[in-house]
């Protein structure tokens, strides 16, 4: 007994390579934070500068931890955690940096011009010396 396959048809191929990426999702405070960290209400709504501080701070030990369990090759390691924590932490260093960045500015430090030091590498991006912490 022969077996004949039918031959497949190209539109499941088509139809695979047509298909469009769904655009990320923007990061959301409220949303985001309670699923991966242990927080209080009043630590996500707090948007200053020593909230904001605090919570890159957790976010940073988290990512520690979580990095740590990876490199371990541990059976509660998440991959999907894991970057969700570090979407969460590059938008709340891109938040502080902002606020400091304003801060500065309502001090008058950014708007003398010191020798030697150029003012257009802090307004590019100003999270950069933060990020390179990581």
């Amino acid at each position: 007994m022969t077996h004949r396959s039918r031959p497949i048809s190209p539109e499941p191929q088509a139809a695979a390579k047509t298909r469009t990426r769904r655009p990320p999702l923007t990061y959301d405070r409220a949303r985001d934070l309670p699923r991966l960290l242990a927080l209080w209400p009043h630590e996500i709504e707090d948007a200053g500068l020593t909230g904001t501080t605090a919570l890159v701070e957790k976010i940073r030990a988290a990512l520690r931890q979580e990095r740590t369990r990876g490199r371990a090759g541990h059976w509660c390691y998440d991959l999907n955690r894991h970057r969700a924590l570090l979407g969460c932490y590059r938008a709340e260093v891109r938040r502080l940096a902002n606020l400091e960045l304003a801060a500065r500015i309502a001090d008058d430090t950014l708007t003398t011009r010191r020798p030697g030091v150029p003012g257009s590498a802090l307004a590019a991006r100003p999270e950069a010396h933060l990020l390179g912490e990581l």
